[in-house]
């Protein structure tokens, strides 16, 4: 299998595609684009992707200074 990893957002279609797959958002209290506006602030994100297909994502939400989160942790269950 062919991983590769960028330290970058993905498309907004490629993480819509794969956050649904957690069932997070199910009640549908976010929209497509409050979700990726949300990502979208990150202090950093990483994207993988298998043969061009986003199959990871995870990002860091941070003041800068002292606190730091990692969240959104997403492993496509293929």
């Amino acid at each position: 299998m062919d991983v590769e990893f960028k330290a970058s957002l993905p498309k907004k279609e490629e993480f819509i595609e794969l956050h649904r797959t957690t069932g997070w958002n199910a009640q549908g209290l976010y929209t497509d684009d409050q979700l990726f506006q949300a990502i979208s602030n990150s202090w950093y994100a990483v994207s993988v992707y298998s043969n061009n297909k986003l199959i990871a994502f995870g990002r860091i939400i941070s003041d800068g200074i002292y606190q730091t989160l990692i969240c959104d942790v997403i492993v496509h269950p293929i």
